[in-house]
């Protein structure tokens, strides 16, 4: 099995540096040529089936990616984005921050101490449910050959990454957040991960 675990492409929010988590906002014209980039890239690779985030963002990335191809599409709950509660929408740039920053700040860089929101969600949720999902793809027989694209968001990429290979709570973003459309890939063998790529970008495919 072969994971190409992907977050979304560019979005206003993204580009305002403005916390989307839940909140369901749609690709900018960047993030279109962004995935569609992405999809020319991978128009080697046989794609098996492809899973999304429903959320629009995620969701009409896999589809750009996907293009004319054939391919099964399936929404799963368990891979949204982190959700931000009270502070989604809110611009986290230093000199006009719209949220605590000293809070904001531990969840980048120290995610043991970040308390969510009110309205909000724990890192070890979201370990939690895209965990479920992680280990539901590495028990079903049927993939075990397979290559799947995985469309999701920066924190729900970073926590299937966890599941896959655990780091310290703390080294969570394994240095960075994943840009646009980049890429980590994993490739799964009898149940043991063997290798996986963080944060490819398309022109590195």
């Amino acid at each position: 099995m072969k994971l190409y675990i992907m977050r979304h492409g560019e979005t206003l929010w993204n580009q305002a540096r403005r916390l989307q988590g839940c909140s369901d906002i749609a690709l900018n014209e960047n993030g279109i040529t962004l995935a569609k980039a992405v999809g020319e890239k991978l128009r080697s690779v046989e794609l098996h089936r492809a899973f999304t985030s429903p959320l629009k963002r995620a969701r009409d990335t896999a589809e750009y990616v996907i293009g004319s191809r054939n391919i099964p599409l399936c929404e799963d709950e368990r891979i949204k984005e982190i959700s931000f509660g009270v502070w989604e929408g809110c611009c986290i740039l230093k000199d006009r921050a719209e949220v605590p920053m000293e809070q904001f700040e531990y969840f980048i860089n120290a995610p043991s101490r970040y308390v969510p929101p009110e309205g909000g969600e724990s890192i070890q949720s979201l370990y939690t449910r895209t965990g479920r999902f992680v280990r539901e793809l590495m028990d079903t027989d049927e993939y075990q050959n397979e290559n799947i694209l995985i469309t999701a968001h920066g924190a729900a990429v970073r926590a299937m990454m966890y599941n896959l290979q655990p780091v310290e709570e703390d080294n969570f973003w394994r240095g960075t957040v994943p840009p646009n459309c980049s890429l980590n890939i994993a490739e799964i063998i009898s149940g043991e991960v063997i290798s996986l790529q963080q944060d490819v970008i398309y022109e590195q495919l």
